[in-house]
């Protein structure tokens, strides 16, 4: 059982996710803002994240509080106080569907450190099989 962190600011598809994955008895928190994140990420240990792109937070006047929280995990400053490693498995989802700077922000995304990225909206199944992907211990060197 994995501790994930969710941080999208729309509440039914945060609940849509934390129920697929609270199914595959995982321990899940959902949080609508990036300072919420910030405050999980600094007070507890997170096996896993997954961040929409688009939500308006961290002090910021622009809705790219996904990238700011990518960011700030693979590249915290020397006054952090984050508890999540800087390889913290990160999954990163766009729901801007029909938006022309959509690939742009995934492809931002992936050069930011985003693990995995998906555009909403995406089958239960995906999400579970990269989750499950990027929880499995890596074994290191060959196979037996």
């Amino acid at each position: 059982m994995a501790h994930i962190l969710i941080m999208d600011d729309d509440p039914d598809f945060g609940f849509l996710l934390e129920h697929s994955l609270r199914r595959q008895d995982h321990r899940v928190v959902v949080v609508a803002r990036g300072s919420a994140a910030i405050d999980i990420l600094e007070t507890q240990d997170v096996d896993l994240l997954i961040t929409d792109i688009y939500v308006r937070d961290l002090g910021q006047p622009v809705a790219d509080g996904g990238i700011l929280l990518i960011n700030r995990i693979r590249r915290p400053g020397p006054d952090s106080r984050l508890r999540a490693p800087t390889d913290l498995p990160i999954i990163a989802i766009s729901g801007a569907t029909g938006f022309s700077g959509q690939e742009h922000m995934l492809d931002l995304a992936r050069h930011m450190g985003a693990d995995v990225t998906l555009s909403k909206p995406f089958p239960p199944d995906t999400l579970n099989a990269e989750v499950e992907r990027l929880l499995a211990p890596d074994t290191g060197g060959d196979p037996a």
